[in-house]
């Protein structure tokens, strides 16, 4: 069966809502409604195999069983487009490195292959010296999962990945963490947290992101601090317990949906590596697409901005919602002749044109200084 979420299908659910809404009579008579649609699910009757004939009157049957809201469908469309990017990005990535696979396949055929003249152990050990430093670039980016983009150390830390590793079973790591916080914390209330920062916790995972960046090639250091590996046993770094550890840390973990501001980020972020034993400056400066290069040699950039305006590798919009969100920039690149900020959003690579923010629209910015 098809999944459609294109916009023709979510007008269409809307409609459904309109004619579900229209038909009730009273609260009453809903809740009996209800209930007779709960025993026909209890029997099995209300099953979409029964009415493959007129799909509407399920769809009708299934909306007013849930009591379910335009805002509700639209929360369900919007989820799921933002996967759908997520994973195109992933493909995209994939893809690339395919390329790259292939390109280096070609040069040690054209250099093992009789047929091109070259055949001699001088002329063969030449052309490897040649090619052993692409070598070495493409087994980076094929073999270790930290390398899967070009600055992958970047690429990784999503302020959902403990929620995630937390409801599908990887849960000791992260426990151990929280417990340090909160000992009582029942796995209900684990849970209940990791959705809480899931939620706001876009600016906890730029500030985490930097942190990565810093200490490469000094992992014995940030054990040290941390008092848990800079990698996991597959080679991805731990964003995600660092994001745990910093949120239970600093975060306001009160139930309800805020997030950090230019303020609260510069005081949570140097109070938590204090506690580490590391000295770092978050402050709020101004750049542009121009003078980006120069900045960013005093540190890393977070920018924060609101509403989400991001953009794909070819320039297009793929993210057009309200709200705020912070990222880290990784560089500056020029998509269809126009410079854009590239930033890491998701764990993936999205892009930002600072045109796009006009009138009221904010986009400001921090730079994290070690």
């Amino acid at each position: 069966m098809i999944r459609d979420f294109s916009e023709a299908s979510r007008e269409k659910l809307h409609a459904l809502v309109d004619e579900v809404e229209s038909e009730k009579w009273c609260d009453f008579t809903d809740w009996f409604g209800d209930r007779w649609m709960d025993f026909q699910s209890w029997i099995g009757q209300l099953n979409i195999k029964n009415y493959i004939n007129n799909v509407n009157e399920y769809h009708k049957k299934v909306i007013d069983k849930n009591n379910t809201t335009k805002k509700k469908i639209d929360e369900i469309f919007e989820n799921v487009h933002q996967e759908d990017n997520t994973h195109s990005q992933v493909i995209a990535s994939d893809l690339e490195i395919l390329e790259a696979y292939r390109k280096y396949l070609a040069e040690l055929i054209g250099i093992i292959s009789p047929e091109n003249g070259a055949f001699n152990a001088a002329i063969i050990h030449v052309k490897f010296f040649i090619l052993y430093p692409q070598l070495q670039k493409y087994l980076k980016r094929i073999g270790s999962p930290a390398y899967i983009y070009e600055d992958g150390i970047h690429y990784g830390g999503r302020q959902h990945g403990a929620y995630n590793r937390w409801i599908h079973g990887d849960t000791r790591e992260i426990s151990l963490i929280i417990h340090q916080y909160y000992p009582g914390y029942t796995n209900e209330q684990i849970e209940d947290l990791l959705d809480e920062m899931n939620s706001e916790g876009c600016n906890y995972m730029a500030l985490v992101n930097t942190v990565f960046g810093e200490y490469v090639g000094r992992e014995e250091e940030f054990e040290k601090m941390f008092g848990y590996p800079m990698y996991d046993e597959n080679g991805y770094p731990n964003w995600d317990l660092v994001m745990v550890d910093f949120y239970c840390s600093q975060g306001e973990i009160d139930g309800k949906t805020g997030g950090l501001d230019k303020t609260t980020s510069e005081q949570r972020w140097e109070a938590f590596l204090k506690e580490k034993g590391v000295k770092v400056d978050v402050v709020n400066i101004d750049v542009t697409v121009d003078n980006f290069d120069e900045k960013s040699k005093r540190g890393e950039i977070i920018v924060g901005f609101s509403p989400l305006r991001m953009r794909d590798a070819t320039g297009k919009l793929v993210d057009t919602r309200n709200g705020g969100h912070a990222v880290v920039i990784t560089g500056v690149v020029t998509v269809n002749g126009k410079k854009m900020y590239k930033v890491s959003s998701w764990g993936m690579a999205f892009y930002i044109d600072p045109d796009d923010y006009k009138g009221n629209m904010r986009i400001e910015y921090q730079q994290v200084r070690y």
